[in-house]
């Protein structure tokens, strides 16, 4: 049996708050052919999880604690939905849950220090499970702070540079 308690949960944020990326993962499945993908993701504000999409998978996350913005995008870089989802609060715009069906380009921005979600979907991984924006520019590369600037402020409709 698999126990995941405060203890974990303040362990894994104090890793993610060390690394270079902001965030950090505690896989709950053993491999990665399990067939149900299942992670815990620790994220700081300033993360940058890149554009992406899974064309033949849908993809769960759920707040733990914390706050983050889920985008999503069409094809041409527009912007079709931006959701505030947060744990612990009773804002009626708030979601606890999002799922994603396949193929729907999103990212998500953490909100707030010490943010945690469960992401749940099917396995087994493989790098070609993600597919990349090709507008987007990848990790550590120029165009990242801008492109964040953006996503703090853009609306539904806006067009994402690139």
């Amino acid at each position: 049996m698999k126990r995941i308690g405060q203890d974990e949960l303040h362990a894994l944020q104090a890793k993610a708050d060390r690394h270079p990326r902001g965030r950090l993962n505690l896989n709950l499945h053993g491999e990665p052919d399990d067939p149900v993908q299942r992670l815990l993701i620790a994220m700081n504000p300033g993360s940058y999880v890149r554009v992406h999409q899974h064309p033949d998978q849908w993809e769960m996350l759920m707040v733990v604690r914390g706050a983050f913005t889920l985008l999503t995008f069409d094809d041409e870089r527009r912007v079709l939905t931006r959701s505030r989802l947060q744990a612990g609060n009773d804002d009626p715009d708030a979601l606890l849950l999002a799922e994603l069906p396949a193929r729907t380009w999103h990212t998500l921005l953490c909100d707030a220090r010490q943010s945690l979600f469960l992401e749940v979907k099917p396995g087994p991984y493989t790098p070609a499970n993600a597919r990349h924006a090709d507008w987007a520019p990848s990790e550590g590369s120029t165009g990242v702070t801008d492109l964040l600037r953006f996503f703090s402020g853009c609306s539904v409709g806006d067009k994402a540079p690139g």
